[in-house]
């Protein structure tokens, strides 16, 4: 994704570095880091929006129409009646 060489460390070898030179660790891994966050960034709300609708969709088929409410789980079937517009009842 960024174009970095692959990383092949063990956690004894991390820890090893570690306690060596903390310092020097955190400039050598610390990009490494901020490079895993950035991808979970980048990844984590793609992921969640397809879990969701996938989710969602099975969801709808096990749930009646009449446990659904006008527009959905119940969340938005009274949105309409608080804001002076007229309610779907």
């Amino acid at each position: 994704m960024f174009g970095a060489e692959p990383l092949t460390l063990s956690i004894i070898d991390m820890r090893l570095r570690f306690a060596s030179d903390a310092v020097q660790f955190f400039k050598d891994f610390g990009v490494v880091a901020l490079q895993g966050v950035a991808a979970w960034l980048m990844m984590a709300p793609v992921i969640f929006v397809l879990v969701y609708f996938i989710v969602f969709r099975v969801m709808s088929k096990f749930i009646s129409p009449l446990e659904k409410g006008i527009k959905g789980f119940g969340f938005f079937k009274n949105l309409d009646a608080g804001f002076g517009r007229p309610s779907l009842k």
